[in-house]
């Protein structure tokens, strides 16, 4: 089964595959590599995985393929500023505590 990294940690082989395309990023690794690390999509889901999981940086910056931990957690600290970004992030949040 191949693991996502959207969801919870005890779902994210679970039901990650299908957060992770309700969010618009790709099915295979490789895909995920070609994106920009400051993929809008991959800031959005690593603030979800940081918001619901206690996983390290180092954690997700490896599976989401987004650079230096310090970086991603710079991204997910400025969209939780952006008004438009944070309320997406409790839009895909609400989403997923439905489907849990």
């Amino acid at each position: 089964m191949r693991e996502r990294p959207c969801g919870s940690t005890t779902g994210t082989r679970r039901n990650g595959s299908s957060h992770s395309k309700e969010l618009g990023l790709p099915e295979s690794r490789e895909e995920l590599i070609n994106l920009r690390k400051n993929d809008p999509r991959k800031v959005l889901c690593a603030a979800m995985v940081k918001n619901r999981t206690a996983v390290p940086n180092e954690w997700i910056t490896e599976r989401m393929a987004m650079g230096h931990p310090a970086s991603m957690s710079q991204l997910v600290h400025r969209l939780r500023k952006d008004s438009y970004a944070a309320n997406q992030l409790k839009k895909y949040e609400k989403t997923l505590k439905s489907k849990d």
